[in-house]
């Protein structure tokens, strides 16, 4: 009787220990288990393949504005050059013409050559015309600066003794400009110079390209909309081969993937 009495007690006492173990087992692995799934989290396909795409599509988007900026800045300069000489040229076919008041020619009469100009030329938008007599300002058409009253541009226009082509900073952005003599008996007795406002233009382009901005965003938020509702159904039987073959096991060989469509 004495024996079964000692595993009686044994029995007893071992049991609450086994199920606190488990217990404290049970917890200890649910955790971490948690945490490890938390963790352990990668994009799905579908996300993957997305990201990619868009992160390319951006950066063609980018790559593209920055292309057209630059070519139309280099239209624009080319643009600027061809009506630098233009205004020279005509400026040219005047001087070796005749005074329209006197049927005689001009004969280094700046002044005159200079009245006549400004009267038949009208500057387009962002041109301005400029003239200087005997190392002084003389007239000019209308301008966003009127660059004849800063003393350092007279200087710089009066010392010219070559065609000089250059630019200059004003309150109203960059000026480029390109400085004529007009010579006499080899003197220099006029100074003719076109300018042209390069700010103006240069807002025309960067309104350009703010449109054209927008349109290429709008296309972008569609076009990446669309890409991921067109991924998803594409990866769709992925998706569920992928469950499938996750829900097999060595106790579940029942499970069966469907086929649709024929061959």
């Amino acid at each position: 009787m004495a024996r079964p009495r000692v595993r009686s007690q044994s029995l007893t006492q071992s049991q609450p220990t086994v199920a606190t173990t488990c217990a404290n087992t049970s917890t200890g692995e649910t955790k971490p288990a948690k945490s490890t799934a938390f963790l352990s989290w990668t994009p799905s396909t579908r996300i993957r393949v997305l990201g990619w795409y868009i992160v390319l599509l951006a950066a063609a988007i980018v790559f593209g504005l920055f292309i057209q900026r630059s070519i139309l800045l280099a239209q624009l300069n080319d643009e600027v050059e061809a009506q630098l000489g233009q205004e020279i040229r005509e400026l040219e076919q005047l001087t070796g013409g005749r005074n329209p008041n006197t049927g005689e020619p001009f004969a280094g009469n700046v002044t005159a050559i200079f009245d006549t100009f400004l009267s038949r030329n009208i500057p387009v938008e962002g041109e301005a015309l400029f003239t200087l007599v005997g190392g002084q300002p003389y007239a000019s058409t209308v301008t966003p600066v009127q660059l004849l009253d800063d003393p350092a541009v007279v200087r710089e226009w009066t010392a010219v003794e070559t065609t000089t082509r250059s630019e200059l900073d004003t309150s109203s952005g960059r000026v480029r400009y390109i400085a004529v003599p007009i010579l006499f008996e080899e003197q220099v007795t006029g100074v003719f110079v076109v300018a042209i406002f390069l700010e103006e233009k240069r807002d025309d382009v960067d309104s350009v390209l703010q449109t054209g901005a927008i349109v290429y965003g709008s296309i972008f938020v569609v076009v990446s909309a669309a890409a991921w509702f067109i991924a998803g159904h594409t990866l769709r039987p992925i998706r569920l081969l992928t469950r499938a073959a996750r829900r097999i096991n060595d106790t579940n060989w029942s499970e069966r993937i469907p086929v649709r469509g024929g061959r």
